[in-house]
């Protein structure tokens, strides 16, 4: 019977991928799939993709945020955002490789149906099935996917839903989960012949190793790495809400972010973060942060 195991959403997240390497080794995996979004620009990007290119048996596909890496050595860099500007500089050396990298994979064995792995969906990494996507929007986006199996990331939660004859996975994000119970998620694919059998692990790990590389790359990142931080801190997302409300209530500062502003924004979240979260984030309201101190 083979076994795979997906991983997704690294984000830089060396602790955490640690911690899932460790919790594999019991169940023996034949091939480990890494389905994009391994670096994020504001945690340990080299060792993550030291340890991911060291790895034998692994296969690696591109997120959106390798492409936001790839951009930065455009005309076109993503503006305003010293994340990617530190991005760029820490990762010069790894850009031929990431350059590389397949999109899109598809998967073959002989005891289990062909699996499509992709980031987001076919030919789009920055959209997802969630876990509420209308059964019609799902036909519409994954229209011309030929494998029943679809394996994918970037939506930061788990994902196991039958639509139209699609099996359509996600496993979680390894670095980055937004269910606020922070933990390292990732998936085991058992074959079965006519199907593959899912199992979804969350592993526990050391936060305080990311707490102290924020401290250190403060000046560095400057409060967008802040929001970052937070996000990971209690696994719900902080990025985009703040996002949504600054171009809401200070409609003239473009993509500036400031400390003033975010000082702002986690005041007031800390009573309607809930609230500004979008529906397919709102799951496990009794874990929402009272402090997002």
């Amino acid at each position: 019977m083979t076994r795979i195991a997906v991983l997704s959403d690294i984000h830089g997240n060396a602790p955490a991928l640690r911690a899932v390497i460790a919790d594999m080794q019991a169940y023996k995996p034949d091939h480990v799939v890494v389905a994009g979004d391994v670096i994020n620009g504001a945690l340990h990007d080299l060792e993550v993709l030291d340890i991911l290119f060291k790895q034998n048996q692994w296969s690696i596909i591109r997120g959106n945020h390798e492409f936001y890496l790839l951009s930065q050595f455009t005309d076109h860099p993503r503006p305003n955002n010293p994340i990617y500007d530190h991005l760029k500089a820490t990762l010069r050396d790894w850009h031929p490789l990431i350059a590389a990298l397949p999109d899109e994979l598809t998967l073959h064995y002989p005891d289990g149906p062909p699996i499509r792995v992709v980031h987001g969906i076919p030919g789009d990494n920055q959209t997802a099935i969630t876990r509420i996507t209308p059964a019609d929007q799902v036909r519409e986006r994954l229209n011309g996917l030929s494998e029943p199996v679809m394996v994918a990331g970037h939506y930061h939660l788990s994902v196991d839903r039958h639509v139209n004859g699609w099996h359509l996975l996600n496993a979680g994000p390894v670095g980055m989960i937004c269910d606020g119970v922070r933990s390292a998620a990732y998936l085991l694919l058992d074959a079965q012949g006519d199907h593959w059998q899912p199992t979804f692990r969350r592993v526990a790990y050391d936060f305080a190793p990311i707490a102290a590389r924020f401290t250190q790359l403060r000046d560095t990142l400057g409060p967008t790495g802040r929001l970052v931080e937070l996000q990971i801190k209690y696994a719900r997302p902080i990025a985009n809400p703040y996002f949504r409300w600054r171009d809401r209530t200070y409609p003239d500062m473009g993509n500036t972010v400031t400390w003033a502003t975010v000082q702002e924004f986690i005041a007031l979240a800390e009573h309607h973060l809930w609230d500004m979260l979008n529906e397919p984030y709102q799951v496990n309201r009794a874990g929402m942060p009272t402090s997002l101190g």
